[in-house]
């Protein structure tokens, strides 16, 4: 006898099949569509997002550049969108409609007008109901921008000054007490009106170190701009004013002349002779002109150092005034501890070494019995004030823009400080 097959039918097999990979026999359908992005350029790259069957309203586009309209749908589980678009202008100027496959749309408007957008979608061939927004472009801007600045207002507690765009303009001197800051006060109209609008606009300020100075916005009534910055040290400071009309950049540059009412510099910490040695920091050609003409130690000692032989010695740097400033006063304040040998014979000299043949503006014995001196008994130690003006030192710091400063050979300094102020010529 034969034996029987047992035949299972093919359909079971692919419904087995189907459900053992999770593949869906649902058609596909259509979900939601997501928010509408439309982005166009104006004075800068503008963005508007929100549900289809909007306006959107658009001030004014650059000729030839595009408005995009993008968005999504969701398709039910396994099934992949696509896209195809429309745009025509509903009102204004005809224009031929505008057609595309997959997204973003895009169109270049050829004039003003109402426009509308068609995002037709399907899910693996399922057609979804169409996503539609309505484009409002009041203009295309056709004529070239121009920019026109007004003059810039510099104003500081004393005083006011302008800067005039276009042109090199410099603002000053300007002296300032420490820690004041200049308020910069700015306005551009953009031409012609009322095609062209004032877009972004931004400042930067360097200082004569070549740093970027830290700015801050302040209160003002438009259209005029304001903002203030707080000089650090003395110089050039240069301001850039930047701004847009439409997608033309305009920009401004000037410089703020400053002079520091009040420069202080120090020699080291004045610590009372500390355990800690600090270093002074006299030029080159000053510690050339004591390998020279000293025949002990060359370079300097440190402050604090009391030992017997050797020059201390420091340049005070960058003391010359801005243009049309001048010095007005000058301080020196140094500690000396008059250490010297029994031939009491140190002194302290000031002046402007410039090479090894300079000699010193000024010369004082620390101590008795030499004269003239400054009265720092043996193994004393004093503060030496002096008054510079009163030394006939001013016009040297002028025109030489530094002050050596030297003490020899057997006694010690703490510290130094110099201060200088300046006024207007």
């Amino acid at each position: 006898m034969s034996k029987s097959r047992k035949i299972i039918p093919i359909v079971v097999i692919a419904i087995g099949l189907l459900l053992a990979t999770g593949i869906s026999c649902q058609p596909c359908s259509c979900l939601d569509w997501n928010p509408v992005t439309v982005s166009w350029t104006g004075s800068s790259p503008e963005t508007w997002t929100g549900d289809y069957g909007s306006t959107v309203p658009i001030s004014w586009v650059s000729p030839g550049t595009a408005v995009s309209i993008n968005s999504s749908i969701s398709c039910s589980e396994g099934c992949q969108p696509s896209y195809t678009w429309e745009v025509t202008k509903s009102a204004g100027s005809p224009e031929e409609p505008r057609t595309g496959v997959g997204l973003p749309a895009s169109f270049s408007p050829a004039s003003a007008g109402s426009f509308t957008a068609v995002l037709n979608a399907s899910c693996d061939g399922a057609s979804c109901p169409p996503a539609t927004t309505y484009i409002r472009i009041d203009k295309i801007q056709v004529a070239p921008c121009s920019c026109q600045w007004d003059a810039v207002e510099v104003s500081w507690p004393e005083g006011t000054g302008f800067a005039t765009c276009g042109a090199a303009s410099t603002v000053g001197p300007i002296v300032l007490p420490p820690e004041t800051a200049i308020n910069i006060s700015f306005n551009v109209s953009c031409l012609p009106i009322p095609d062209c609008l004032l877009g972004d606009y931004d400042w930067t300020v360097t200082s004569p170190l070549g740093d970027s100075v830290p700015t801050y916005e302040q209160p003002s009534t438009l259209p005029w701009y304001e903002f203030s910055f707080t000089p650090t040290t003395s110089g050039a400071y240069d301001v850039n004013l930047e701004a847009t009309c439409n997608v033309t950049p305009c920009q401004c540059n000037f410089q703020v002349l400053v002079q520091q009412e009040t420069l202080t510099l120090s020699a080291c910490a004045c610590d009372d002779f500390g355990a800690a040695e600090e270093s002074p920091a006299p030029s080159t050609a000053l510690l050339n002109w004591i390998a020279d003409n000293y025949d002990g130690p060359t370079g300097s000692r440190n402050c604090d150092d009391t030992s017997m032989d050797g020059y201390w010695a420091h340049t005070f740097l960058s003391l010359a005034p801005a243009a049309g400033c001048q010095i007005e006063s000058a301080t020196l304040a140094i500690i000396i501890n008059n250490n010297d040998s029994a031939f009491e014979n140190d002194t302290m000299t000031l002046g402007f070494i410039k090479n090894n043949d300079s000699l010193w503006a000024w010369s004082r014995y620390l101590g008795p019995p030499f004269t003239p001196n400054l009265d720092i008994d043996l193994r004393d130690t004093e503060i030496i004030v002096l008054d510079l003006a009163a030394e006939g030192l001013l016009d040297g710091l002028t025109s030489n823009g530094f002050l050596d400063v030297a003490v020899e050979d057997d006694s010690g300094v703490d510290c130094a400080t110099l201060e200088i102020v300046y006024a207007l010529q």
